[in-house]
């Protein structure tokens, strides 16, 4: 089924906002609606008098295709919208097929640009995954949104910030390595400001409609390299390399025996708990045995075993001058991941 849809185009078009102009967002959104009903948007953009034909442009995005975009639809276009509306979330657009919307959560209306900066900010706050952490949500996201805010209006992409910021776990190794007490907290605090830094290439993909899964794989493969340049550096600057190593490839191991996918035999939690569930947790879940101990105190041992909580109570661990508990933590949370991923998988043979 074709979607045939107006832009009405204004001197707003031209607004940039959250690193898109107007118009090439509004085409996305309506192409992405689209896309998630299985169907094909045909775009006519309704040009305003006032604009010179000099100032007219045809949206330019890797996403879009000159095929997205016609002249008069011969049909009756199913709904028109306005490039001075700034859609936060494209279920906007299914209440502007429906009839005019109410300005809410979704979406606004910019009069004039003295208004975008205190929008980029609205829109950032809900540029954050239902699957953040308490130290993300409260500590990092604020911190990351306000880079991301100054990185929208450059060309960087999201996996040049990916490879980009890899070099602070790479110098928080170094200092890990060193083995006294001030170079492992200096060390740490590396990998914290990682993590925090970390937030701002999914931001950016997300605002600009950059989002892939080569993108999000490049950002897990950077996290899992990371995280075992860390247990390395610390085992050998600790004189416990026996044991970083056996953490080193327990980690792996549980990322591989995650990545497997199992029938669930006892199912996983529903709403708000499940929302806030990766993937990768949800088989934790998914015949493993965790829900034998209730779902509320499941999802804060969960809450509890994030990548941002665990960072800071590793540096928690070395600021108290307790850093080998690191190793030991992360090695006992790999071992009974791994072990409840076996489980699952287990148990999914047996149900065939």
């Amino acid at each position: 089924m074709v979607r045939r849809v107006v832009i009405l185009a204004d001197e707003s078009a031209h607004w940039r906002v959250a690193g898109l102009r107007q118009l090439d967002r509004l085409a996305l959104e309506i192409k992405e609606w689209a896309a998630h009903r299985a169907e094909r948007a045909e775009i006519f953009i309704d040009w305003s008098a006032d604009v010179a034909p000099a100032a007219r442009f045809v949206p330019c995005h890797p996403r879009l295709s000159p095929g997205d975009f016609v002249s008069p639809p011969n049909d009756i276009a199913e709904f028109s919208i306005g490039t001075r509306i700034f859609l936060h979330r494209n279920r906007a657009l299914e209440a502007a097929a429906t009839g005019p919307p109410k300005v809410g959560d979704d979406w606004e209306i910019l009069e004039n640009p003295a208004q975008i900066p205190a929008c980029e900010k609205r829109f950032l706050r809900g540029a954050g995954k239902p699957q953040d952490g308490l130290v993300s949500r409260f500590v990092n996201r604020p911190v990351s949104r306000a880079l991301t805010r100054t990185l929208l209006h450059t060309s960087i992409t999201p996996s040049q910030w990916t490879l980009l910021i890899f070099i602070l776990p790479l110098a928080g190794s170094v200092f890990l390595a060193r083995g006294r007490y001030s170079d492992i907290v200096i060390g740490l605090l590396f990998f914290q400001l990682y993590s925090i830094l970390d937030g701002c290439d999914g931001e950016i993909a997300r605002a600009k409609h950059l989002a892939s899964p080569r993108g999000a794989q490049l950002d897990t493969w950077c996290d899992t390299v990371g995280n075992l340049l860390m247990v390395l550096s610390l085992g050998f600057g600790l004189g416990r390399l026996g044991e970083g190593v056996a953490v080193a490839l327990l980690i792996p191991t549980n990322e591989l025996l995650l990545a497997i996918p199992a029938r669930s035999a006892r199912g996983t939690p529903a709403g708000a708990t499940a929302a806030t569930l990766y993937p990768r947790q949800r088989r934790l879940l998914d015949g493993g045995g965790l829900l034998f101990f209730g779902e509320r105190f499941t999802a804060i041992l969960l809450q509890l075993t994030k990548r941002d909580v665990a960072l800071v109570a590793f540096l928690l661990l070395a600021l108290a001058g307790l850093p080998a508990w690191i190793l030991h933590s992360l090695g006992a949370v790999a071992a009974v991941s791994s072990l409840l991923a076996l489980k699952s998988m287990a148990g999914a043979q047996r149900a065939r």
